[in-house]
């Protein structure tokens, strides 16, 4: 995980497009990589980082 960390070390502050593929990812609790979708989503979760996605994710999604 030393790559993701470095990843999140970099976003730190900063506004980040969010594309639909984490979402799935994070939702269906995929197996390969939910747990490198957590820690992104908790960085946005604790305000850390801006996460941005297009308009058409609930659609991809759904939801």
């Amino acid at each position: 995980m030393d790559k993701i960390s470095a990843i999140l070390s970099r976003i730190q502050g900063e506004r980040v497009y969010i594309d639909t593929n984490i979402f799935v990812y994070f939702l269906d609790q995929n197996e390969r990589y939910f747990d490198i979708a957590i820690p992104f989503f908790q960085l946005f979760d604790e305000g850390v980082s801006l996460a941005h996605t297009g308009a058409d994710l609930f659609s991809k999604l759904r939801l």
